[in-house]
């Protein structure tokens, strides 16, 4: 008699052993989901800062080119620079349109350097200033649609 009230003993004190791991493990769950809520929010928030760290680089390419008819390759630069990421945080159909909004815009950086040099005739140059105010508008009218497409990334619920 005196073994089996010592294997009640010892399943009654493995019982108390297991529910306290359990329990121990049911808060280290909770509280693991709790750091993962707080991560997500702000990775929510990081990813809000960039997506409009990127709109700011369009409208502020845009605006420059509408108000100086040009665009100086630094600003070209720095633009690429801003929406280099463009890429991995908007979906194919923005990151395309920006990357051609780079590519543009390098072209019209270079084409008013041309012009600047005025090495071409007359109808040649006058040419180049209309693809360059069509390179322009068609800057600002992608910069207008981005706003809008961006609406869904900048939500932060």
């Amino acid at each position: 008699m005196d073994s089996n009230w010592a294997l009640v003993a010892l399943t009654f004190v493995l019982i108390i052993v297991t529910g306290y791991y359990a329990w121990q493990n049911k808060h280290l769950v909770d509280e693991m989901r709790k750091q993962n809520a707080v991560a997500k929010d702000a990775l929510r928030v990081q990813l809000f800062d960039r997506r409009a760290a990127i709109l700011g680089a369009v409208g502020e390419l845009s605006a420059t080119a509408l108000q100086m008819s040009d665009l100086a390759m630094r600003t070209v630069d720095q633009f690429a620079r801003e929406v280099g990421a463009a890429r991995y945080l908007l979906d194919e159909a923005e990151a395309s349109i920006i990357s051609e909004m780079v590519k543009r815009a390098i072209a019209i950086s270079t084409r008013a350097e041309t012009l600047r040099r005025k090495s071409q005739s007359e109808d040649e140059a006058a040419a180049m200033r209309e693809r360059q105010l069509a390179d322009i508008v068609w800057l600002d009218e992608q910069s207008r649609y981005l706003t809008v497409r961006f609406e869904k990334y900048l939500k932060l619920s």
